[in-house]
């Protein structure tokens, strides 16, 4: 960090041994006259703490990433067999317990699959992301079928997790998978007391009163899976808020709610 009375930042030198150390240089002037103020913290045992815990921490991701794949490919076998077993099926009696078997391997497989999405939060630092080319990103593999997708955003950049645009996928799925008479989605932005709201809207059955706040808790799984908790996680690392205000029957949406400072405009947009 510089300014024309501070200077703040990390040095490296060698000390006396031949040992390379790191420190922390800060410098202020003193008002009114010529000298300045000068502090130097050795920070090397910090910096190799760090170090060691984000060594750790890709080992750990990479072997927990191995497991996770092993157990996904016993899964869809099972979930496979399963499905043999239900077609093939005479009993009506079996019929049910077959059925609750599909449903558990299936809630199995999201959990799993929220783990590797949730691991990867604050891993990186945030960024600087434009709005549109993160909901474009975020329709890879999503299968639309009908389903007609606007995104009417130019030139919007936002400061967020890396997985901003996991956020605008999960959203959009959400859309798909529970609004049941879902035809359109559409994102946009507007910008409503020195804050921005990105709004993802649908025309599909709603979210019910009693629901909107608990969709983003970990104890409404049974009924969405873990999604709507997972977006509220990655949003709230920059403090982007999240909250849902459609009309139930009529649709839902969705306001990401970026402070001001969390958001700037390209000389077009402007």
């Amino acid at each position: 960090y510089k300014d024309e009375d501070q200077v703040r930042t990390e040095v490296r030198f060698i000390r006396w041994d031949g040992e390379v150390r790191t420190a922390f240089l800060a410098m202020t002037r003193i008002p009114e006259t010529q000298k300045l103020a000068i502090a130097i913290m050795d920070i090397t045992d910090k910096i190799r703490a760090e170090n060691a815990v984000q060594q750790a921490n890709r080992k750990l991701n990479f072997l927990t990433g191995i497991i996770r794949h092993d157990i996904l490919n016993q899964l869809t076998v099972l979930k496979g067999n399963l499905e043999l077993t239900r077609e093939k099926n005479t009993d009506p009696g079996q019929a049910g317990i077959i059925a609750k078997e599909l449903a558990a391997t299936e809630a199995i497989q999201s959990l799993i699959t929220f783990t590797r999405d949730y691991q990867d939060i604050g891993i990186s630092p945030p960024a600087w992301q434009d709005v549109k080319q993160s909901v474009i990103r975020s329709c890879d593999g999503i299968r639309l079928g009908e389903i007609v997708l606007t995104v009417d955003i130019e030139g919007v950049v936002v400061y967020a997790d890396r997985l901003l645009a996991s956020v605008f996928s999960h959203l959009i799925e959400n859309a798909i998978r529970h609004g049941e008479k879902t035809t359109r989605i559409r994102i946009f932005c507007q910008e409503s007391f020195e804050e921005l709201h990105i709004v993802c809207e649908d025309d599909g059955i709603g979210v019910p009163p009693e629901a909107k706040e608990k969709i983003f808790s970990r104890q409404f799984f049974s009924q969405t899976g873990l999604q709507m908790y997972l977006v509220q996680e990655i949003l709230s690392i920059t403090g982007i808020a999240i909250r849902e205000t459609g009309i139930y029957g009529t649709g839902a949406c969705f306001e990401l709610r970026v402070p001001k400072g969390g958001y700037r405009f390209s000389t077009a947009q402007q």
